[in-house]
């Protein structure tokens, strides 16, 4: 598996995480603070995963 699709990997759980979080929003503001940062921490982690593909090519960063 790539680094790239490894951080994709990771983005989608945190994305889960962050749907997770934004049921239980309504009923806690820290259940909505929750689901806002799983969502920036998948979106940067999927940007980081464009950057390193971008950078270095998709042969570049297999383990």
């Amino acid at each position: 598996m790539s680094l790239g699709e490894l951080l994709r990997t990771k983005s989608s759980e945190y994305e889960l995480l962050a749907e997770w979080h934004a049921e239980r929003a309504p009923l806690d503001d820290e259940h909505f603070v929750a689901c806002q940062a799983m969502a920036v921490v998948g979106i940067v982690l999927r940007e980081v995963a464009e950057a390193i593909e971008v950078e270095w090519g998709e042969g570049a960063d297999t383990f």
